[in-house]
């Protein structure tokens, strides 16, 4: 699990830099709190299912992108 932290908290970062947003930014954009965006990226929290959809929405990539999720065949 403390992978998928770290996963989730570094895409979530690069997709940030590539638009050169700061986490007030972010938060503004998904239309959540500060201190929310702030709990993902210290590992305090993980967004919930309609913070993701918002963030996969937002940078329009899939879940399994911040998530890291693979399906093994």
């Amino acid at each position: 699990m403390f992978e998928r932290v770290l996963h989730f908290q570094k895409v979530l970062q690069e997709l940030m830099d590539e638009r050169d947003l700061t986490q007030k930014n972010l938060a503004t954009g998904l239309g959540v709190f500060q201190s929310q965006v702030s709990n993902w990226f210290t590992g305090k929290s993980l967004p919930c299912y309609d913070s993701l959809r918002k963030i996969s929405n937002y940078f329009k990539v899939s879940a399994d992108v911040l998530l890291d999720t693979k399906y093994d065949d």
